[in-house]
């Protein structure tokens, strides 16, 4: 709520009982706006957390593309990508 609201809700409420429809009112206005930003920060939280999945993915699909080139390299030694490059550097 405002500054502005907060000071006129206070104002009412200092005016007694007579004012309770206004700040009645004000409260519902405020429960609305805020209804209404929730709803966009429940959006953005889905947003958010579908980025999180989708890295998550990625990550493990790397750590994956690594343990099998490091399974394959163990298990076939003269297949590593990485003997070919070092006798090349040798010469």
């Amino acid at each position: 709520m405002s500054l502005e609201k907060i000071k006129k809700y206070a104002l009412l409420r200092q005016q007694g009982e007579s004012t309770a429809n206004a700040r009645k009112n004000l409260l519902e206005d405020h429960a609305s706006v805020l209804k209404n930003k929730i709803s966009e920060e429940k959006k953005h939280l889905r947003k958010i957390k579908e980025k999180i999945e989708y890295y998550e993915k990625v990550i493990l699909e790397k750590k994956l593309l690594d343990l099998e080139l490091t399974l394959t390299c163990k298990l076939f030694p003269q297949v590593n990508p990485n003997s070919s490059q070092e006798k090349q550097h040798e010469k």
